[in-house]
């Protein structure tokens, strides 16, 4: 019997406090033309948002996407554990990529 699946994938994060953080992230062969890109930093303990992270489309056709966390916003930051999550929409689908746990040392 065949299986099907939609877990986003996963991407741990770590960094210290004061650093600009950057990172391209290639889902070749995925295209997000027409989408809407956003990626947060959200509390472990809460599950509130924290930071929004600043993405861009390096190519969007292409699946390839920038993610980055000001040095002001990880500064802001306290030292811990957190989780993130990269999510895209069309306008009615929302569909989760990835996730993972972000290590803020500093």
């Amino acid at each position: 019997m065949a299986t099907y699946e939609q877990l986003p994938g996963t991407l741990g994060l770590a960094f210290k406090r004061g650093d600009f953080v950057s990172t391209l992230i290639d889902f070749d062969p995925v295209s997000f033309t027409g989408q809407t890109v956003s990626a947060t930093l959200v509390s472990v303990v809460s599950g509130q948002s924290v930071a929004p992270m600043t993405v861009s489309f390096a190519n969007a056709s292409a699946g390839q996407v920038s993610i980055s966390l000001s040095k002001e916003a990880t500064i802001a930051l306290a030292s811990g554990t957190y989780r993130w999550n990269l999510k895209a929409t069309d306008g009615t689908a929302v569909r989760t990529y990835l996730d993972g746990y972000v290590e803020v040392s500093g």
